[in-house]
């Protein structure tokens, strides 16, 4: 009897710890899916589904989430009509979706209560952007655009006023504008870089809380 209590003792000794391995095993899986899920959303330029990912308190090394809370910021001060509204939100996801070239996790560890994924990443390296020549072409085109167009723009601005005006040449004006823009992004220089994401667990779904990359 006594060899039959220890034989099952045994067996429930090892069933636990094969458990706990395996709720280890899935939980870095977890950690490793948030991460791949954010940098996935990212590259199909859908800031809104990567930022599923992430904690509320999550400083994003890359910089997505302050251009893209500039651009709401604009887009809700200033009224420039639907088509410009419609073309800046485009360049954005356009932007998002070149930055990330590839990625590839490198493994998982467990810190305390957080989850390590150590990631490889390479994108684009926005740092030394050149947009004089851009600003000059733009400047030459709206003084094209205003000359061909004169006659339209006053009559529009006396008529509507200078909000109605100045809707009316963004219309015109915004695809070309930032087309231009989005050329001078997609010939930008890539970088490799090598980092970490931070994840969480968060009342059972896993966050990514920081990250860094050098």
């Amino acid at each position: 009897m006594k060899k039959l209590l220890s034989l099952c003792l045994a067996f429930f000794l090892v069933l636990g710890s094969s458990a706990c391995a395996n709720n280890k095993a899935d939980e870095s899986k977890m950690a490793e899916d948030a991460v791949a899920g954010y940098f996935d959303a990212l590259r199909a330029g859908k800031w809104e589904e990567a930022s599923e990912f992430v904690s509320d308190s999550y400083s994003d090394p890359l910089d997505i989430e302050q251009a893209e809370d500039y651009l709401e910021s604009l887009l809700e001060v200033y009224d420039y009509g639907e088509t410009f509204e419609s073309e800046a939100k485009d360049f954005m996801t356009n932007v998002m979706k070149s930055l990330i070239a590839s990625y590839e996790i490198k493994g998982v560890e467990k810190e305390d209560e957080k989850f390590i994924v150590n990631v490889d990443v390479v994108s684009k390296d926005y740092s030394n952007l050149d947009l004089s020549s851009v600003q000059t072409e733009a400047n030459d085109y709206m003084e094209q655009y205003a000359n061909d167009n004169m006659a339209k723009i006053q009559e529009v601005y006396q008529n509507e006023g200078e909000d109605a005006a100045m809707e009316l040449i963004l219309k015109d004006v915004s695809g070309y504008l930032f087309d231009t823009i989005e050329k001078v992004y997609a010939e930008a220089p890539e970088a490799a870089y090598s980092g970490h994401f931070e994840v969480e667990n968060d009342e059972g779904e896993y966050k990514i809380t920081d990250g860094q990359l050098n």
